[in-house]
Order: structure tokens, then C-alpha cells, then sequence
């Protein structure tokens, strides 16, 4: 009881005190002595992260008294919290009464030598330090303490008159914070799923927006750093959004709000319901062709992994439950070619909206069609080669398991076809498709003298001269370009593409990876392995099968198909010059065929016109001789 009494007789005293403090403050203000505080405002936060360069604030004002001039008033600043004195610091004006000082929000921050580190960020941020200003204005003369503070700026001029100002400002740094948070699949609440982001958003004081990120391990569950403020309560809002992880489409039910009371450093755990989905593509398929004989395939970009559907008797199909993500949607085009037809393939993308509508629209194939092979001089058929149209924007690449291209609807009936591949001359050929034989229109190229070949057990390797590789024993870096080779005797090579490696011992194989473009390995006979250098698990390959060498994928071997094949290669550019043989003969037969005209044809046209000469002049030289004779023998008897 005693106690209390002492408590209350020490606040009137203390009220007393204060009340007449005050009084004489407001009389000398009155008076002849007053103080201005320009800034901090009262109530101000200044807020720093745990994660905030070092900063400062200014204390600023002007003093002015009546009877002195103001350089004779002294100021002083003083921090009190929970009414003891934490510290002072005494300052003098200038001479216009104008008084300055600058205080550490966060001492023991970072800093650098960034200019706008050692001014106050609420005035100047940016300036140029050499012609503006100079750093030793800018230290700073205290450091506040955390938490709320009263600050008394005094002014005592010579002959004691005393006035002051008071500002009630809080310092708040923050620290971080844990919160455990479950992700629950609202369609199996007992499956966990791994690798789902977690998102965590808040405004601090309402104008700092802060973000805290995590992700969920094996078990489902994420601990999300974020920022908790020191002297406010934290409210947060954690969600996962939409997005797609491993071909799943997931979202939350309805996002969560929490408060952090200040200076927590674990969070109440955080439920959130989350929403996982695949993707479907509905189709349609309009055309004079049987449904029962079509089939429409879906290939996953850019791994290749595909799925086929058929064609219901009404025209439709559909793909459901399939990975969210980008599609090409076709059928097979040789087949359709087959039949007189052709149908433009749809691209999709299940990223945007996971379910989808395409049509795929018979037309009727008009012009001409050709096709054929692509070999060596000695009749292997070469993996990578192009056909193109000769001025015409058309270019087929061949299909890298037997070297066959196909070029359908040409409706010019005169076309130069130029045959190109890596490692080999190019051959240009002119065709008319009314005349010849357009089904077996084969191109048998000359290696070129660059081209090497790499011995592998009782094969080779083939390495044309627009490849890049560097070699370490049985070790083979592509850095960009074709490789293919066979070889059926055991003998282990590796060749490493970026941070794909492929180890085989034997086989058939082909490799190509060009800038720009997507990057595949096919294994036509034997089999191997694929992995990324730094990781110890990998991927089978076996014969028929191919992948695609795309580092920011996961790998997936998937099977060759001509139909997959196609479509991905179907829009591929030429990606090797036209070089054409320096002998005379094969540089004027190419040269003539890129112009359009037909050597063959050329040679046989004079040949016929030598021919149906000779059969002209023979008599005519003939009758001439005998006139001539016959004119020699009349003279001779006139004489």
C-alpha cells in the first residue's frame, strides 16, 4: 500500500514538474527565445529490414531569440525512453539559427560507398557526391536506440532562458520470422506433392511490400521465411499461385491470412488447400477420310512425348489428363498425303488455359508431289540433309533414320531441287514434275575433303567441318553441330553436349545440336545411356528410341516416331551453305540447275541438233562437191 502511495505522490511530482517545464517553455517562446523542429514529425517510424543498408534521418530546425544572435544559442538533443535519458548531444546553430544532425536508423548495418547511404533518402537520393556535396556533412552525430523514444530538442540561449520541443518517434527493425506451412491436395489429402512454391505477401506500414518464398519437401510441408516487424503486429497472406510444376497445374482453394505479433520468430503452422489439375484438348477433325483410319497425334514441346487419340465416327477426339503445357496437334501427314489430303497442324498451349479446342481441317493436296532419298556416294543414307526449292521459301529436312524427304502440293510443274548436308557438297537438280519419275527423286552427295571420321571399335564417327567438337581420349565434346556413326563391336565412347552425357558402347546413333534450334539424339541400333554430368542416375536409351538434349528439362526418352519427328522438324531451316563441288563438270551441271536449265537435257538437245545438222548438211556438202566437180570437168573440155 505504501508502495503505491510513493507511486502515486512521485507522478503528481513528476506532473508537476512537467506542467511547469511547459508553462516556462511556452512563456519563453512567447517571449524572446523560440525553437522550430522541421523534422522528425511527430509519431514518425522509421522503419529498416534485416536486410537494409545502413541509413539515416535528420533532426533539423532553426532557433531565434531577441536578445542574442542565434550562433550564441546552444541546442541540444536528447532520446529518453520509458522516462530515462538515453542519450544527448549538444549542437550549435548557424548563424541564421538554423540547426542539423543526422541519426543511424540501423547502426551495424551494411554499408558501402554509395552516395545516397550517407544522406536521408526522404530528401536527396541521388546527386553527384564530387560536384554536390561533401561525405563529412553527411556523418552522422548519434544512434537511436529500437523501439519507441521521446526526442527533446532544447534551446538555452547566455542568459538561461531555456525552450524545447518534444517529438514521440519509434524505431522499428525487424527481424526474420518461420512459419510452417502444409500443402494439402484438396482431390488426396493423404499425397504429398514436392517442390510446390510457397508465396507470402505483406505491406509493411502500408507502403514496403515484402515477399517470403519456400517450397514444400517430401512430406508436403514448407517453412516460409518472412519479415516480422519489432514493434507492430505482421499480417501476411500466404498463397500458392497458379502455376504448373511437372506438367500439374496448381492453385489454392482461397489463400491465408495470419498475424505475426511483433518480434515473433516462429509462425503458427499455415493449412493451405491447394488444387492440382491436368490439362484436356477437345478436337475436331473435318474431312472426306474415314474416321475409323485417322489417328490424331498430341506431342508434348519440347521433349517430344506424345500421345494419339482416334477419331470418333462424328469427327471428334479428345486428350484428357495430359501434362499442362505446350502441344503440337496433328496427324499423320504421310498418310494424309496418301489419300490426296493434307491438314495444317494446330499448335496449343495448355500453360494459358488448361483445357483447349482445335480443328484439324482436311485440304485437298493441289500441284505436284515428290520424294526420295538422300544418300552417299556409296548409298548410306545420310541422317541430316536438306531438299529445298530452288526460289521458292520451301525447305524438307530428311527423316534422320533413313534419310527420305517428302515435298507435297508444288505447283510450279519446273522446279531445282538443291539436296544439302553437313560434311558433303550440295547437289542441285531440275526436275519436271509432268515428265519425270517423281516417286524415287534420290540425291547421292560427295563427302567433302574437310569431313573427318572418328574411329569407333570396327566404325566410325562422322565429324563434317561445320562441327565444333574437342576430344579427350574416348571423351567427345560437341560444342555444336551433327555427329552420327555405327559401330557393332564393344567400345565405350561418351559424348557430352552442354551437361548432357551419352555413354554408348555400340550401334547406330545420330546427334545433332545446333544454336537456335532444338537439340536431339537418336539411337537407331543398340543401346546406351543419357545423364547430365554432375548427377550419378541415368536414363536408358534403347534401340528406336530418342531424346531431347534440353538442359533446363528433365530428360525423357521417348520413342522415334515419324509422325513426332516430322512435326518437330517440319519447321526447321537450313542450316548448312550451299557448297558445290569444284570440278568443272560438277560446277556446270549444278551451276545450270540452279538457273533451271537441265545439263542432261542440255547435252541431248545439242546432241539431237548436231544429229539433225549433220542429217542436213551431209547432202547439201554432197550436191556441192559434185557441182563443183561437174563444173571443173566443163571447163577442162571448153579448153
Amino acid at each position: 500500500m505504501k508502495k503505491g502511495w510513493k507511486s502515486i505522490i512521485a507522478s503528481l511530482i513528476l506532473g508537476c514538474i512537467l506542467a511547469v517545464a511547459a508553462a516556462s517553455a511556452a512563456q519563453a517562446q512567447s517571449e524572446d527565445l523560440t525553437i522550430h523542429l522541421t523534422h522528425p514529425n511527430e509519431g514518425e517510424t522509421f522503419y529498416a529490414g534485416p536486410s537494409s543498408m545502413l541509413y539515416m534521418v535528420p533532426i533539423t530546425g532553426s532557433v531565434k531569440s531577441g536578445s542574442f544572435s542565434a550562433d550564441q544559442v546552444s541546442v541540444g538533443i536528447a532520446i529518453y525512453q520509458d522516462s530515462s535519458l538515453v542519450l544527448n548531444l549538444a549542437i550549435a546553430p548557424d548563424a541564421d539559427g538554423s540547426f542539423e544532425a543526422f541519426a543511424k536508423v540501423n547502426p551495424g548495418s551494411y554499408s558501402q560507398e554509395f552516395a545516397a547511404e550517407f544522406i536521408t533518402c526522404g530528401d536527396v537520393c541521388h546527386f553527384n557526391l564530387l560536384t554536390q556535396f561533401q561525405r563529412k556533412e553527411w556523418i552522422p552525430s548519434l544512434d537511436l536506440p529500437q523501439g519507441p523514444m521521446l526526442l527533446v530538442v532544447t534551446a538555452t540561449d547566455p542568459a538561461g532562458r531555456v525552450t524545447s520541443v518534444k517529438r514521440n518517434i519509434i524505431v522499428d527493425r525487424s527481424a526474420y520470422a518461420i512459419v510452417p506451412v502444409q500443402v494439402i491436395l484438396v482431390e488426396n489429402s493423404q499425397q504429398s506433392v514436392e517442390n510446390i512454391p510457397i508465396e507470402a505477401t505483406t505491406w509493411l506500414y502500408m507502403w514496403r511490400s515484402r515477399t517470403g518464398n519456400g517450397a514444400t519437401d517430401s512430406e508436403g510441408l514448407a517453412h516460409v521465411r518472412v519479415e516480422a516487424l519489432s514493434q507492430a503486429p505482421t499480417s501476411y497472406r500466404f498463397q500458392v499461385k497458379p502455376l504448373v510444376v511437372n506438367g500439374v497445374f496448381y492453385e489454392s482453394i482461397t489463400p491465408v491470412d495470419i498475424v505475426l505479433p511483433p518480434s515473433a520468430s516462429i509462425g503458427p503452422l499455415v493449412t493451405l488447400q491447394v488444387r492440382a489439375r491436368l490439362g484436356t484438348i477437345h478436337g475436331q477433325f473435318n474431312g472426306g477420310i474415314p474416321s475409323s483410319q485417322v489417328q490424331i497425334w498430341a506431342i508434348h514441346l519440347p521433349d517430344g512425348d506424345a500421345r494419339t487419340a482416334p477419331v470418333s465416327p462424328d469427327g471428334s477426339f479428345i486428350f484428357e489428363n495430359i501434362p499442362i503445357g505446350k502441344y503440337v496437334v496433328t496427324a499423320d501427314q504421310e498418310f494424309l498425303a496418301s489419300q490426296g489430303f493434307m491438314a495444317p497442324e494446330e499448335s496449343i498451349d495448355l500453360s494459358q488455359s488448361i483445357s483447349a479446342d482445335v480443328a484439324l481441317n482436311l485440304l485437298p493436296i493441289e500441284g505436284y508431289s515428290l520424294q526420295g532419298n538422300v544418300m552417299d556416294m556409296d548409298g548410306n543414307r545420310l541422317p541430316f540433309a536438306w531438299v529445298s526449292v530452288e526460289k521458292v521459301d520451301i525447305v524438307e529436312a530428311v527423316m534422320p533414320n533413313s534419310g527420305r524427304y517428302a515435298l507435297y502440293g508444288q505447283s510450279l510443274q519446273k522446279i531445282t531441287l538443291v539436296a544439302n548436308a553437313p560434311g558433303y557438297y550440295s547437289q542441285a537438280r531440275v526436275t519436271d514434275l509432268t515428265r519425270d519419275d517423281i516417286i524415287g527423286l534420290d540425291f547421292k552427295l560427295v563427302r567433302r575433303p574437310e569431313t573427318t571420321s572418328l574411329p569407333w571399335g570396327k566404325g566410325e564417327i562422322i565429324v563434317s567441318p561445320e562441327t565444333r567438337i574437342s576430344l579427350s581420349g574416348k571423351h567427345i565434346f560437341l560444342e555444336r553441330g551433327w555427329l552420327w556413326g555405327q559401330n557393332y563391336e564393344d567400345d565405350p565412347i561418351i559424348i557430352q553436349s552442354g551437361r548432357m552425357e551419352i555413354n554408348l558402347s555400340s550401334g547406330i546413333f545420330a546427334l545433332e545440336a545446333v544454336p537456335g534450334e532444338p537439340a536431339w539424339f537418336y539411337l537407331f541400333d543398340g543401346s546406351g545411356s543419357v545423364s547430365t554430368y554432375e548427377e550419378s542416375n541415368a536414363n536408358p536409351i534403347q534401340a528406336g528410341q530418342m531424346i531431347a538434349l534440353d538442359e533446363n528439362l528433365q530428360l525423357s526418352v521417348v520413342p522415334f516416331d515419324p509422325v513426332v519427328v516430322k512435326a518437330f522438324r517440319s519447321n526447321i531451316r537450313l542450316s548448312v551453305p550451299t557448297t558445290l563441288q569444284p570440278t568443272i563438270k560438277a560446277q556446270l551441271s549444278n551451276r545450270l540447275a540452279l538457273i533451271g536449265i537441265d545439263m542432261a537435257k542440255l547435252i541431248t538437245y545439242i546432241t539431237y541438233t548436231l544429229i539433225l545438222a549433220s542429217i542436213i548438211l551431209l547432202p547439201v556438202m554432197a550436191a556441192y562437191r559434185w557441182l563443183r566437180q561437174r563444173m571443173i570437168i566443163i571447163d577442162s573440155k571448153r579448153k
